[in-house]
């Protein structure tokens, strides 16, 4: 017996949801979509509904959904749950004629794709900015365990909306200074569309700068610059994009660093030194770091002598 009808597909439904950018590929499906794989499964979102097409008069159409009972065809069909279904059918003519049951293995999909954002090295927050170096990488990779993926869109500092196939991961080196954003979603073989990320972040190459002055001044004595005995080191830091995180000192060609407060009391921590040499340098929040400043001088701890002499 030949087959004496077709399956088909019908839209019941037509609606979309526009995101902020009018031109942008973000937008809700609302209707139909299908996708076979290589097993032939039938994958389909939550909005399809199947029929048939008469291809003889008089023709009726049996289907049964699982386990349930078989039921004569009469409206478009909606699969009862989501995840996996099993339809059965088969035609019969008007002289009661059957064709052999028919079974499709269908899937309702109505799951979202998921995206994850990995960096190479985790970023530092600062004012809720991403603050991250030139060496760092950003990975973002869709995933969805049903249908599987269509595409991955990313659009990079509000650049056109790139388009990535399924398995292909979006990969970008953090090398440009300043700040960026990036924008990114996935959809599913079935067009279900997953959330929507926005990702900010700030690329902080450059290095603090420091100065320092003395109070009091300090005193030029033949070739040395002698410090008086209170002397304090003011020492000035700023940064570009972030904020000076630490400023640190040690003796000149000692292997650790210190942190110190902004002012530098030589007597408080050289009480007993007459020659001192330090060096100096700053680190703003991202870890750069200034160039190291080099000081110098010698403390001034002897008092002065007074001479009496009396005249006969």
């Amino acid at each position: 017996m030949k087959r004496i009808f077709s399956l088909s597909f019908v839209f019941v439904a037509c609606m979309v949801f526009s995101a902020e950018k009018p031109d942008s590929l973000y937008i809700k499906n609302l209707v139909p979509a299908s996708y076979q794989a290589s097993d032939g499964t039938l994958f389909v979102n939550e909005f399809y509904r199947l029929t048939w097409e008469k291809n003889e008069a008089n023709t009726k159409f049996f289907v049964k959904w699982n386990d349930d009972p078989w039921i004569e065809y009469s409206e478009p069909l909606v699969p009862p749950i989501l995840g996996w279904n099993e339809l059965f059918f088969y035609a019969e003519d008007p002289v009661g004629n059957k064709e052999s049951e028919n079974k499709i293995n269908l899937y309702v999909d109505r799951t979202s794709p998921k995206l994850s954002v990995n960096w190479r090295y985790l970023p530092k927050l600062w004012n809720d900015q991403y603050i991250v170096q030139t060496n760092n990488e950003l990975v973002i990779r869709a995933s969805d365990e049903e249908s599987g993926i269509q595409n991955l869109v990313v659009s990079l500092d509000d650049g056109e909306e790139q388009l990535f196939a399924a398995g292909k991961d979006f990969q970008i080196q953090t090398k440009e200074e300043g700040k960026h954003r990036l924008v990114a979603f996935a959809f599913d073989q079935v067009k279900n569309i997953s959330r929507r990320w926005e990702i900010a972040w700030l690329v902080d190459a450059s290095a603090p700068s420091l100065s320092l002055n003395t109070i009091p001044k300090l005193i030029q004595e033949n070739e040395n610059l002698v410090c008086p005995r209170y002397t304090k080191i003011n020492l000035l830091a700023k940064d570009q994009w972030t904020e000076v995180k630490d400023i640190l000192w040690r003796e000149k060609n000692a292997e650790n660093w210190n942190v110190t407060e902004r002012q530098f009391d030589l007597e408080k921590f050289f009480p007993f030194h007459s020659n001192i040499s330090l060096e100096f340098k700053a680190r703003d929040f991202s870890g750069n770091e200034s160039a190291v400043i080099d000081f110098s001088c010698v403390m001034d701890k002897k008092p002065p002598e007074t001479t009496i002499r009396y005249q006969k």
